[in-house]
């Protein structure tokens, strides 16, 4: 129960992840797109150096030490520094255009750090940086009207950022329209701009026209910093569902673990159900003997309960002479009371026995449905289990198919006969149409006539009507039949579907879980050395990686292995030697065994074409394995030997071969000797 629990716990755990991936990839092809038109907007140059930027400062975060503070020093983009409101969004960004897009930055150090950084890496775009220690900004005496108000005081941002904003935005002004902006640009010296876009200069120029507002930077820009803010959450939640879904696989392996060490049990329960078994069948001959001396111990038996019936007889008559004595002696009252009991007496006797009777009763129908409950019902479900089980999906294709010949079979012949009926129809009609105008005589004529006309028809189905009525059920069940089946064999395909996903991330992660694990022991067998395994599919002839989630991609596994280095090239299987392909497949054989442990081994002369070396780490590995399964070798080098719990020695006497308990310094000898006359 745990098992499927944690199963299902699994399946549940792989939708939520696919779910997951799903919207992760969505947002980032969101932010993709946004991405995409905001570099359309701004420019391509700018955008680079924006990712260039990025680049730069996680290098730096990667080196760390003075480097790595450089990047806290760096405060982004200035378009991500503020927030305002939709309405002045046009306003703000006719003032600023592609200001929006300096890099707000401590000091000019940081922004020459960055830059030489930039240049060293070759990397494209253009940067423009706003120094804090460098920005000066002055107080501005702004005119206290009701038609204007400085831009920047409808800018929400940090106290840290307020040169750079100042300095951008300091010197405009929002005015209610053109006449207010131009009477304010000639008074104050300041740069005025309207809520559609139209600017009057300080110094006298007036720009303006259409301005597209469905394409705004910050609107796209807070666009940006949702999707960002949706994919770091989601990742987060990505993350620590795929940890408890880690938790869950090693769980689930620990289970199958115990469950195999289980069985080892049982089949030690089997042994000693055999054992039992003998014991009872010498019971039973020891019962045979017993009921040999049956006989005569029975006839001894009928002899002794004739004389215990005559004794009980002797008992009545003097029970008999006693009561008599007794009741002579009683009152009438006492005579009366001990009637009275001895008929309760009786009462109870028959009641008591009638009792008994309904027990034996109920006790062999309790006896019966428990058999008919055993040998038939459960054996008949058991059959409707199986026989629901091999319903195949080809099968219900079967019977989609039989219904729906069957449906058009039915449309046919309902057609058919309703073409009849109207014909039916279309000639009653014109036969009452002229029924109108007839007289009685010659009305009874065309009875006459048309009674003689029917009898030729009368091999004609009369029943048509009835049968259109029929069919037309018919076709209606039908129908629902086939929708039901349509319905079932839609959701047979999402079935299939979903565990053909299944079949194939679980032969990812298995291929994932063995591919690492054979990579770290290959290099504890052979330091020097690096393998990997590749997923072979049907289009090129290896690859670690498939494009589409689909099983029939997979053609097999590959093996690349390299004993002289990382660097060094990497050669197949079949460009090995002996010695080089047995500790190959050992590697392979040992991550299996760390991914899905078996209960025991047995090797025969696995190191017969190692070296010692290689000898040596197999050996050691092995030792490192033991703690969770049992490891039976044959050998006649030493090295296996040395961390060997048991030794078995077979020599050959007489033609015949022999196995014994040896000591570790016999074992030795004998691989020793074997080395020396070998």
């Amino acid at each position: 129960k745990r098992k499927d629990q944690l199963q299902s716990e699994r399946n549940e755990h792989w939708r939520k992840e696919n779910n997951l991936q799903q919207n992760v990839s969505s947002l980032k092809e969101e932010l993709s797109r946004a991405d995409q038109s905001l570099r359309s907007m701004a420019g391509k140059p700018i955008l680079n150096g924006r990712d260039s930027v990025q680049k730069v400062l996680d290098t730096f975060r990667d080196r760390g030490g003075h480097l790595g503070e450089i990047a806290t020093q760096y405060y982004g983009l200035l378009i991500e520094n503020f927030e305002c409101e939709r309405s002045i969004y046009t306003a703000v960004e006719v003032t600023a255009g592609n200001k929006l897009f300096h890099h707000i930055v401590e000091s000019d150090k940081i922004g020459t750090q960055i830059l030489k950084e930039m240049n060293k890496q070759k990397l494209p775009g253009e940067v423009t940086f706003m120094p804090l220690n460098r920005l000066t900004v002055k107080d501005i005496d702004y005119p206290q009207t009701n038609d204007a108000i400085p831009m920047v005081s409808k800018l929400t941002y940090s106290q840290r950022y307020h040169k750079a904003l100042k300095y951008i935005f300091g010197r405009t002004l929002i005015c209610r329209n053109l006449e207010v902006a131009t009477h304010l640009a000639r008074s104050t010296r300041l740069d005025c701009v309207t809520l559609d876009g139209d600017q009057v200069s300080s110094k006298g120029s007036l720009t303006g026209g259409y301005f597209n507002t469905s394409r705004s930077r910050l609107e796209i820009q807070k666009t940006r910093s949702e999707l960002r803010d949706q994919i770091t959450s989601a990742e987060t939640e990505l993350r620590t569902l795929q940890d408890t879904l880690r938790n869950t696989e090693q769980e689930i392996n620990k289970i199958v673990s115990e469950m195999q060490k289980t069985e080892i049990k049982n089949s030690k329960a089997k042994n000693l159900f055999e054992k039992v078994k003998t014991d009872i069948r010498l019971m039973k001959e020891e019962q045979s003997g017993l009921e040999r001396t049956k006989q005569p111990k029975e006839r001894s038996l009928t002899q002794l309960k004739a004389n215990l019936e005559a004794m009980m007889a002797t008992k009545e008559g003097l029970e008999s002479e006693l009561h008599q004595d007794l009741m002579a002696t009683l009152s009438v009252q006492d005579q009366h009371e001990v009637d009275q009991l001895n008929d309760d007496i009786r009462r109870l006797t028959q009641e008591n026995k009638e009792a008994f009777t309904r027990r034996m009763k109920l006790e062999a129908d309790k006896n019966k449905l428990e058999n008919l409950l055993t040998n038939n019902l459960n054996r008949r479900k058991d059959e409707l289990m199986q026989a629901l089980q091999e319903i195949s999906v080809e099968d219900r294709k079967r019977q989609l198919e039989h219904s729906q010949s069957e449906i058009q079979r039915v449309d046919a012949r309902v057609e058919e006969v309703a073409v009849q009926y109207k014909e039916v129809e279309k000639k009653v009609a014109e036969h009452q149409k002229k029924e109108k105008n007839l007289a009685t005589k010659q009305l009874f004529k065309k009875l006459e006539g048309a009674n003689m006309e029917l009898k030729k028809y009368s091999h004609v189905n009369k029943k048509a009507l009835d049968q259109f009525i029929s069919f037309s059920e018919q076709k209606e069940k039908l129908v629902m039949r086939k929708d039901e089946l349509d319905r079932g064999y839609d959701k047979i395909k999402e079935l299939m579907n979903v565990l053909e996903h299944r079949k194939y991330e679980a032969i990812q992660f298995t291929f994932k879980q063995v591919s690492r694990y054979f990579s770290e022991v290959f290099k504890k067998l052979a330091p020097q050395g690096h393998a990997q395994l590749v997923m072979k599919n049907n289009k090129d002839d290896e690859s670690e990686q498939e494009e589409q989630g689909t099983v029939d991609n997979f053609s097999g596994v590959g093996i690349r292995v390299s004993f002289t280095g990382r660097n060094a090239e990497m050669r197949e299987m079949n460009q090995l030697s002996g010695g080089q392909k047995s500790l190959v497949a050992l590697a392979l054989i040992f991550a299996i065994q760390k991914c899905d442990p078996a209960p025991f081994y047995l090797f025969d002369e696995i190191d017969q074409a190692l070296d010692a070396q290689h000898r040596k780490a197999v050996a050691d590995m092995i030792h490192e394995l033991s703690k969770d399964a049992q490891f039976i070798t044959t050998t006649f080098r030493p090295e296996l030997l040395e961390h060997a719990n048991k030794f078995y020695g077979v020599k050959f006497r007489n033609k015949v071969s022999h196995v014994e308990c040896v000591s570790r310094e016999e074992a030795y000898d004998f691989v020793e000797d074997d080395q020396t006359h070998g």
